[in-house]
């Protein structure tokens, strides 16, 4: 064998062992990539399962806080317990003229839940509302309001509202006397008086509330162990707002006390000196606005009483009371016989005739007088102020007059008929002029 035939054997015998080399590598390396394949296959599935466990898992794990949360399985007792739930919150919020009508759901066929369906009808104002939405929000319950439509009514500060109400029961749920109260904390304020102040700020269905305003009242005076009562006032812009009236840091007005509804203060002091408390006012807008201002009462001795004048008499009868006779008595039975006069006064109002002696008193219509004098002509009579003179046929309120302290300094002088003797003074027994007869 020549060295070319060597050479073309050991060509074709290298071509041979590459391709069975090839071919061999080959296999191999399809079975590798094949395993490496079916390994990732079964990775994904593996991957697939596990997510579809933590799925279930997730759901197992949500359904039993939707158990914790739902109503009861039995769905007449659900209902009956969300029903009475429903219309404690209604009267709690002081709505008025509440009707709550349960509505047949269609799902009755689900096994996992059963849906309650309710309409509530009610009337009250925004605030009510407000109030409302709070306990409704607040209760972690699996409930929902599908529709609530608010219709303001005429020339009043309320509101018609009608609310469809969703709530779910679930077989898993605990059967319990009543629906357990658990607080959510689904809200963003958190609470009421935020939703109250935000709500109220942007009514819809009416004007802004106006602040009442108080009327000055000033520093009031009062006195020591006597009522003290006057009233405070206040006006209000909007006309179908209800005023409340309220004291404030009145401590040292322990029994002091303040008609809430019509602002009538009344106090009874007891010690003097000045004392100051805080009146307010606030109306029962949306939301409610007020107003204050600080009362001053200085408590003083009280003043002198005044001198009351006597009341006029609307007939008086001393005016028309006339003197109508002056007689004289003479007693015999002493040793030295005297003298005296007596005067008639005729009442002719009444036909009365009112016989009097030197010093009688006596009181006819607005007189009120002693009798001092009596001559043959005239009758002279003191009152509390003056001196009065009445003449024959005169009335009591005719004749002269003069004050008593003229009267006191003239009976200081020297009268002229001093010392006379009664008998030289003395006129004819029993002179009488125009006198009626005595009565008994």
């Amino acid at each position: 064998m020549n060295p070319r035939e060597r050479l073309i054997i050991l060509s074709v015998g290298t071509i041979l062992v590459c391709f069975a080399g090839w071919y061999a590598f080959s296999g191999i390396f399809g079975a590798f990539e094949s395993r490496q394949q079916r390994i990732a296959r079964l990775q994904s599935d593996i991957s697939k399962q596990e997510a579809k466990l933590r799925i279930a898992q997730r759901a197992q794990r949500r359904r039993r806080v939707y158990e914790e949360i739902a109503l009861p399985g039995r769905k007449d007792r659900a209902a009956q317990q969300y029903q009475a739930l429903l219309l404690g919150w209604m009267e709690q919020t002081g709505f008025a003229n509440v009707k709550l009508t349960p509505t047949a759901s269609g799902n009755d066929r689900i096994t996992t839940h059963k849906q309650l369906t309710f309409n509530i009808y009610g009337q009250g104002n925004l605030e009510q509302l407000v109030r409302l939405l709070h306990l409704f929000y607040s209760r972690d319950c699996l409930h929902r309001i599908r529709q609530l439509k608010i219709q303001p009514v005429t020339s009043s500060k309320n509101l018609t509202i009608n609310m469809m109400i969703d709530a779910l029961s679930m077989p898993g749920a605990e059967d319990t006397e009543e629906i357990v109260a658990r607080q959510s904390d689904w809200l963003k304020h958190g609470e009421l008086t935020e939703y109250l102040k935000v709500i109220g700020d942007r009514n819809l269905f009416a004007a802004g509330n106006h602040a009442p305003k108080l009327a000055t009242i000033g520093t009031q005076t009062a006195y020591p162990n006597r009522p003290l009562s006057f009233s405070i006032r206040a006006t209000d812009a909007d006309a179908l707002d209800q005023l409340t009236y309220r004291m404030e840091n009145d401590t040292k007005l322990a029994s002091a006390k303040l008609d809430p509804k019509t602002g009538m203060f009344q106090w009874s002091p007891v010690d003097k000196g000045e004392f100051e408390f805080t009146v307010s006012v606030s109306d029962n807008g949306i939301p409610a606005r007020s107003d204050s201002q600080v009362v001053r009462i200085s408590v003083t001795d009280p003043p002198p009483e005044p001198v009351k004048a006597k009341p006029k008499l609307e007939f008086d009868h001393a005016k028309y009371t006339k003197l109508t006779a002056v007689v004289q008595e003479r007693d015999d039975r002493k040793a030295s016989p005297t003298v005296r006069h007596q005067a008639w006064l005729m009442i002719q109002p009444t036909g009365e005739t009112v016989q009097l002696y030197l010093g009688d008193a006596f009181a006819i219509g607005s007189i009120n007088g002693k009798i001092v004098e009596i001559t043959t002509g005239s009758l002279t009579f003191d009152t509390d102020t003056k001196r009065h003179t009445v003449q024959l046929g005169q009335s009591l309120l005719e004749g002269s007059e003069k004050l008593l302290e003229q009267k006191v300094a003239a009976d200081k002088k020297p009268s002229d008929t001093e010392g006379a003797s009664p008998e030289a003074s003395s006129q004819p027994e029993s002179t009488t002029a125009s006198a009626p007869a005595p009565r008994d």
